[in-house]
This record gives C-alpha cells, structure tokens and sequence, in this order.
C-alpha cells in the first residue's frame, strides 16, 4: 500500500517540477515577460516541439534522479534543489538578455572577457536587487516546497519507502524515449534553420523558442553549432562574386533602393588636409536632442546647440550599426565601413596568425590617413586596455599608432590617483579625457587623426556621482538614472563645444554608439505607450553630426545642413572618406551621407530593418510604413537587404573585405 501511494505521492511531485520549470521558459521567451527581446512569430509547430523539447530534458532529469535515489523524500529533496537552480538559471539567462539584449550563447563567451572593475560590483548589486523587485524570486518557491515538504515528512513511511521495482527494460525504454523525443526536436530546429534561416543574430533565441530552452542550451553546451550560413553554406568565390553587387566601387553597382541615383558622391576632397577628430557617445538616443521638462528646458541644450550651429552638418535620421559586440560593433563601422555580423564580438574574435595575417583585415580610416598625409593616429578610452580587447584590435586592426587606455593615463598623470574626482566608476572621467587628448595631440603635425570614445555613460548608468543634485521627477529608476547621465553627457558636449568653436582646422564628427537599451516600460513616462516599431525605431536612432569650424560645408550645401534620410554609421565613414578624399580600395557599402541616394539601416541583432519608406521586423513580418510604397515593393526590398546581411556577414568571415596588401 505505502508502495502504490509513494509512486502517486512521487508522480505528483514529478508533474509539478516538469510544469513548473515549462511554464518559467516563457519568463525568458516572451516579450510580456521579458520586454528586452523582440520575439519570432509564435506558431502550432513551435510551440508543440518547443514543449516537447523542454519536457523530454526535464523528464530525462528525472529519470537519473529517480534511477540513482532510492527514498522518495531525498528524491522529491533533489527535485527541489534542481528547480531551485534551473529556475536561477533562467534568471541568469535574462539578467544576460537585459545587459546585451541578445540571447546568451555559449559560442559567444568571449563577450564576457571584459574586465568589470567597479562598474561589475554596481551590476551584481543591480542583479540581486532586481530578484527581488522583479518578483523572479517567486520562481524558486516551487522547489523550495519541494524541499520543505521533502524535509518534514522525511519519516513518513510513505516517504520514506523501500524504492519501487521497476524492470531494466522499463528504465532503458523511457531513458531512450526521452532521448530521442529530445533529439528528434533539435533536427526539427536545424532543419528549419537550413530552409529559411537568412542571419546568424538571435539564433539562440530561434532555438529556445522552437527546440525549447533547456534542450537547446544542453545540445549548445555540448559544442553543436547551430549557427549556418543561409540555404546553402557559400563557398568563397561564390561570396567573392555575390559581394560585387553591393560594392559601389564597382562600375556595375545599382542601389535597389535608389537606381537612379546610385552611388552619388558630392564635395569629394572638400575637407582634406584638416585634422579630424571622432567623438564616439555613450548610450545617447536622438530623443535626447528635443526631450523638454515640465519647466520647459531641454535635458541636453549643449548638444542642441552644436546641431543648431551654422557648421555643424546633422543627421537627422541616423541609425546605430551595432549588434552584439555593442560599442566594439559601432568602432568597426565608423571605422571600416563595414556592418559588423550582430551574433559575435569581433574585436575578440580578432587574431593574428604566426606569418602575420590577420581574420579581420579592413582597410581603415588610420590605414588611409597614415597613407595620404603620413600623420599620426591616436585613440583614447578611459577603461583598462583590455576591455573589449582594444589594446589589440586599435592597434593592429584598426591601425592607430597608439591606444591610449587608463593604464596609460596612470601612468601619465601619477597625482591623479589622490584625485577621485579624475574618475567615474573606475573610468577616467570622460571630461578629463578631452583635456588629455588635447595634452597628446597638440604637439602632433596637421592632418592628424584623433578618436575618443566615451566610457562614464554606461548602462546601467549607475554610479553618477551627480544623480542626486538632480530633480527629474521620474518614478522609474533605469530612466531616472540614464536622463541624469545624459545631463553629463551635455556638460562634457559643453566643454567640448568650447573647443570646437574656436578650432577651424580641425572636423569633428560625434556619434551616437548604440543607445540607451531603455524597455518599452522604461520609456513609458517620455513618451506613453509605444506600439514595438515605434519603440524599436526610437531605441536604435542615434545622433549623427559632421562639424566643420572652417564654413566650408556650409558654403557648399548653400547652408542647408540637415539631412533627413536614413544614415548609419558605416554611412559615415564613406561620407569621411569622401570629404577627406582618401583612397579607398576595399568594399564601399555605404553612401555618401551629404548625397540625397536613400539607403537602409538594420539592428543586427533583432535584424530589424529601417528605410525612409518603412520599418520592418524580419522575426515575425510586422513593419510600419511612413510613405506609400506597394507591399510587394517592400517585400522584395526586404528580401534584398535580407541576401545583402547574409553575404556581407560571409565576406567577413571569409575575410573578403580587407584592405589590399
């Protein structure tokens, strides 16, 4: 009798633990839960082979738990303990979505080699706190009953009975069921990748969502790699000739967007022989630039006036490049010109073999400059070195002569070490860095190249040591936090204003790197509630501006400096290699940013593509259209840029887009 009971008793508690830790996985795959994801169309077949999926790994979990325990009450104790762990695991998993808004991959751990420093102690602090807020805790309540139940009726004959005889057969039958249910979903998934899959970015995401999250993370962990390269894996020189036809150095080149103005290039060489000097700003959202308070004054008015003023060429529509690798994403475009692949960090991926070649090998903005003007390049960040492998990949990648780091500010400024006021979370503060560029470059020879990038305004914006002075008024504490961020960043814009006002030897072009990473929610009291384009659209455009203290671009463009078609920063580099007419020899996919030849932008990782026509989410077909433009048009442009991501994404890896040697 207690035999038959345990069994029921055990199978109950089975029931729950599979239940339970199912239900948890929409916690990370559905946008409700979790709005820091933008999700595939949901279908009968993905949900179906998803749960099959999940149950088939939790059930094999219960098989070893039930075949190498013989109590019930120590198995229902080990039951709880594992959903005690996986449920934190799936915390863990969203914790990562919220930091790079992208899946966590373990083909991408390198992301996770930056060094964290202070701003690594605010975030787990962060992490902890928001278990609890976040109510994610509640997730750990169905093991710990296990546990306690298991606990207080640990002498309860029922639980506490002889283990049950179950045949071999049995064992072995629902071991190998479970087994190949498990595997059966994983073909499903690849097989749908090889049909239909036409990018690399949120691939894990595809697969928790169709395999299901637990089997697709044991199958990953075990070194299969789902990651494939369109419908058919493209040999080089089929990608060597495919890659031509987006080339606009090429006499053949026809924009599909624009045939008729294809490649337009305007006030070629019209800056040469000026120094250049790149800004790259941290997490700054082109919202900013009109965001007003109550009061009616503006949260960044020193970056209004920069665009405002009479030389400053401004983008108005201008959109980030950056995937995954986020920053390091949007160094490589306005750096190479190229769009960086979304589902990797390549500045960790950078190597550099025994005979000197290099996996990735761009010609370079440094590489140019060096080759025209025999100048000097210079780069400044104020984090370590060693994040995001910069020491490296500035150097040898990128091509600057020197990449200064906090090491070397250190090192130069020995007294600063008694200043705490020379840092912000670790960081040299971004303000000292201007004054620190202007100490190195100033002895340097025209033209040179200078390229800065700010670090202090990073999410999740902690650590400001001005947040307090401030009384925004906002109930969200993320939105509270990144508005009074951007209040330092427009102080540091002021300071540099200053600058650029009376330098007219010298093109300043600052940037907008990735964006805020702000939620729907988290906007919610700037703007209401936003359907998901707007909210994508809004998080992705940046400020783009080209500022010439000299006049001259505004006596040629008759003073009409403001540009409102879609732009993005490999945009802006073809634009740089215009003005400054520097020979470029590798593959042009970018336009003229000063041109009026329309061209798209995409986010690489939720590869959402924007035009001047429309915004389209590739996931799951839902678009936006902001002028008239026939459905099938949009399809087949959508489908074009779809072949133009896939086969620029091979000519990286296959190394096709490098500088010649």
């Amino acid at each position: 009798m207690f035999k038959n009971k345990a069994i029921l008793i055990q199978t109950i508690f089975i029931g729950a633990f599979i239940l339970f830790l199912w239900l948890f996985t929409y916690l990370l795959t559905t946008q409700t839960f979790n709005p820091y994801i933008v999700p595939f169309k949901r279908t009968f077949k993905s949900e179906f082979t998803s749960f099959i999926g999940n149950v088939s790994i939790l059930s094999i979990i219960c098989l070893i738990v039930f075949i190498f325990i013989r109590r019930p009450y120590r198995r229902i104790y080990t039951l709880g303990i594992i959903e005690m762990v996986l449920a934190f695991i799936l915390y863990l998993l969203r914790v990562y979505v919220r930091s790079y808004f992208a899946f966590f991959s373990f083909r991408q751990m390198s992301i996770v080699k930056n060094p964290a420093g202070d701003l690594g102690v605010n975030v787990t602090k962060q992490m902890i706190g928001e278990f609890f807020t976040t109510g994610m805790i509640c997730t750990l309540l169905p093991g710990l009953i296990f546990i306690i139940i298991a606990l207080v009726f640990r002498k309860n004959p029922i639980f506490n009975a002889k283990r049950e005889s179950h045949t071999t057969t049995k064992k072995v039958g629902s071991s190998l069921l479970a087994v190949s249910l498990s595997f059966a979903m994983i073909l499903s998934f690849r097989l749908s990748i090889k049909r239909n899959w036409p990018y690399n970015s949120d691939l894990p995401l595809y697969g928790c969502m169709n395999a299901g999250v637990y089997n697709y993370y044991l199958y990953e962990g075990f070194g299969w790699n789902f990651y494939y390269y369109g419908k058919k894996d493209y040999k080089q020189e089929d990608v060597t000739v495919k890659i031509k036809e987006y080339d606009r150095n090429e006499t053949s080149y026809n924009n599909f967007l624009d045939p008729s103005n294809s490649d337009e290039r305007v006030y070629v060489g019209s800056l040469s022989g000026k120094n250049l000097k790149i800004i790259q700003l941290e997490s700054v959202n082109t919202y900013c630039v009109d965001l007003q308070f109550d009061d009616g004054t503006y949260l960044m008015p020193n970056l209004r006036n920069i665009i405002s003023d009479s030389n400053s060429y401004y983008f108005a529509n201008f959109y980030t490049s950056a995937g995954q690798g986020k920053t390091a994403d949007a160094e490589i475009a306005i750096n190479s010109g190229v769009n960086p692949q979304g589902q990797n960090t390549q500045h960790w991926d950078f190597k550099v073999n025994k005979k000197g070649v290099a996996n990735y090998n761009f010609q370079t903005l440094a590489d140019m400059f060096k080759a025209k003007y025999n100048s000097t390049c210079y780069s400044f960040h104020g984090d370590l070195s060693g994040f995001y492998n910069r020491g490296n990949v500035h150097p040898q990648m990128f091509g600057y002569d020197k990449y200064y780091a906090l090491e070397d500010y250190l090192e130069n400024h020995p007294n600063s070490k008694e200043d705490p006021t020379s840092f912000i979370n670790g960081w040299v503060d971004d303000k000292v860095v201007i004054e620190w560029e202007k100490e190195v470059t100033s002895s340097l020879t025209s033209p040179f190249l200078s390229y800065q990038i700010m670090t202090v305004s990073h999410t999740p914006f902690l650590g400001n040591p001005k947040e307090k002075e401030y009384d925004f008024g906002y109930k969200n504490k993320m939105l509270y936090r990144y508005i009074a961020y951007m209040r330092y960043v427009d102080d540091y814009l002021g300071d540099l204003y200053e600058t650029m006002k009376n330098d007219t030897n010298t093109v300043y072009v600052l940037y907008g790197d990735h964006g805020s990473f702000l939620t729907n929610k988290e906007q919610k009291e700037l703007f209401g509630k936003q359907d998901a384009l707007t909210f994508e659209r809004n998080n992705t455009r940046v400020p783009g501006i080209i500022f010439d203290g000299s006049g001259t671009l505004n006596t040629l463009t008759g003073g009409n400096m403001t540009n409102n078609l879609v732009r993005s920063e490999i945009d802006m580099f073809t634009t740089i290699v215009d003005l400054f007419n520097l020979n470029y020899t590798g593959v042009r996919l970018g336009v003229n940013g000063l041109s009026n030849e329309k061209t798209f932008a995409y986010n690489p990782n939720t590869f959402t593509i924007v035009t001047d026509d429309y915004i389209y989410y590739t996931k799951n077909d839902k678009y936006k259209m902001f002028n008239t433009i026939e459905k099938d048009v949009m399809k087949e442009q959508v489908q074009k840029i779809k072949d133009y991501k896939l086969f620029v994404d091979m000519a990286n890896r296959y190394n096709l887009l490098s500088k010649e040697v």
